[in-house]
């Protein structure tokens, strides 16, 4: 009777599909961050190892115990974590070692997903930070073109003659106060405002359609405090304006409009000292003739106030047109995105 030949060869266990089909799913995971980790700038890795890399400590661990369990190079002659990584994992490969590539798979896999979402958080703060200043590029060479700053002066002008003809009225006249259609308009502005301040990092983002956006978001908030200022112009004629003194009111609202207007050709700070050193200055003389037209709201003492604020408006008014006035502004470079 002849029997099968016995053979002294053993056939090695195979992994079941389960196994293997893991196995290539933790190694395609471990190739995208090791290749997102690779891509990203070094200096971003490098800062990250410092502040969300003490799983790398882990890693290592796990390392050392497989090479000394298995006897394996400990790559330490390999400079930096990717490439230990790179020596560890290509010996498990060599060895068939499917378990154990597993197991240290998930960690590194662990570590390397911080790393990356360390690095990916960076890139988008660098990315932000190079949107900011080109939007505050934009910004500032929209906001220093002639046309613009006239448009601010308007606004300007509109609510220092507000604060003006307020500053002559006595202390409890109650009209003439904000509406809420001033608080209505005043939000429309701001929602406008944030919107083209959105716009300036755009890649669609166009001088020219900014600038009459801009043009056109000044022109609503002027808007916004007109009935407040038509409103306090009419009611005057109630606290001692009449038509033969109205042309102190008048001059007034004329010098505040100059003034605003080379104040947008000095620079901030010498606008600020013009404005407010005068301001301190000639504030004893206003209060003094406020004081005594409150007493005896007639005539004679209204045109004592307005003279008072007329000194103070003609000194700023040559003391700005005295100030070096500012280069027109030059177009921005544009910056790289």
């Amino acid at each position: 009777m002849v029997g099968c030949a016995a053979t002294s060869e053993t056939t090695a266990p195979q992994p079941d599909a389960s196994a293997h089909q893991r196995l290539q799913q933790l190694t395609s995971e471990h190739d995208e961050l090791a290749k997102a980790l690779a891509d990203a700038p070094a200096a971003h890795v490098e800062s990250c190892r410092s502040t969300a890399g003490d799983c790398l400590f882990q890693v290592g661990d796990s390392r050392s115990r497989l090479t000394a369990q298995l006897r394996l190079n400990a790559c330490d002659n390999d400079g930096d974590f990717a490439s230990k990584s790179r020596c560890v994992i290509g010996q498990l490969q060599s060895a068939g070692r499917v378990r154990e590539l597993g197991e240290y798979l998930k960690v590194e896999n662990w570590c390397f997903s911080q790393l990356s979402a360390c690095t990916a958080e960076k890139a988008d703060a660098a990315s932000r930070a190079t949107l900011d200043a080109l939007a505050a590029a934009r910004k500032q060479e929209l906001e220093a073109a002639p046309a613009a700053v006239a448009a601010r002066s308007a606004v300007a002008t509109t609510r220092a003659r507000i604060e003006y003809l307020r500053a002559t009225l006595p202390p409890d006249v109650p009209a003439c106060k904000p509406e809420s259609s001033f608080a209505e308009c005043s939000a429309r502005v701001e929602t406008e405002r944030k919107a083209l301040d959105a716009s300036m990092s755009g890649a669609d983002y166009a001088p020219s359609a900014a600038a009459e956006r801009y043009a056109s978001l000044q022109r609503m908030e002027d808007e916004c405090s007109r009935p407040e200022l038509d409103c306090l112009s009419a009611i005057v004629r109630s606290y001692g304006v009449f038509p033969e003194s109205r042309k102190w009111v008048d001059r007034n609202l004329d010098l505040l409009a100059k003034r605003q207007e080379l104040a947008g050709r000095v620079s901030p700070a010498n606008g600020a000292r013009c404005v407010a050193a005068l301001q301190q200055e000639h504030q004893a003389g206003i209060v003094s003739a406020y004081v005594a037209y409150v007493r005896e709201p007639v005539l004679y003492f209204r045109t004592q106030l307005d003279k008072a604020f007329l000194s103070l408006h003609q000194a700023q008014v040559s003391c700005l047109a005295a100030r070096p006035q500012t280069a027109p502004a030059k177009p921005a470079v544009a910056a790289k995105r």
